[in-house]
């Protein structure tokens, strides 16, 4: 039997789309070279049909999976592995400070029917939206990433 990529399997088209990338040329490298507790969350992210998405990183990179692609709009494909910061320009004001709570003090966020002024299918609209951020830890112990 073939080994998936990077142990990677099933999630779709975005399971597809992500072992396809040459991962080389982004800042998390070669999926084979990414932390096991990234591809552990990973594959939990791609088997949920929940929207769910992960920022690893200093940079957050984000990965996503196929019910995120429908909270992301039309900025999907070119917002895969594009960094969260850089994604949610419009919106980070509001969702930053959230984020970087998560990454200082490893507790979660929660934030119910949210106002947000998107940016999501080339036009400005007001979205509600319920989500949490949670740490992601490494090996080490460190907070490696969000979702």
């Amino acid at each position: 039997m073939c080994q998936p990529k990077g142990g990677l399997v099933g999630g779709g088209e975005m399971g597809q789309l992500i072992r396809s990338m040459d991962w080389s040329k982004t800042a998390l490298g070669r999926i084979d070279s990414w932390p096991q507790s990234l591809r552990t969350a990973l594959s939990i992210c791609l088997a949920s049909q929940f929207p769910m998405a992960i920022s690893w990183g200093a940079s957050g990179v984000q990965l996503y999976n196929d019910g995120y692609r429908r909270v992301i709009g039309g900025k999907h494909p070119g917002s895969l592995a594009q960094s969260c910061f850089d994604c949610w320009r419009e919106i980070w004001h509001v969702v930053g400070p959230l984020y970087d709570h998560v990454w200082s003090t490893g507790e979660p966020t929660w934030s119910e029917d949210l106002p947000l002024f998107m940016e999501r299918h080339g036009y400005r609209e007001e979205t509600y939206f319920t989500f949490s951020y949670s740490a992601i830890h490494d090996e080490s112990g460190a907070i490696g990433g969000c979702w």
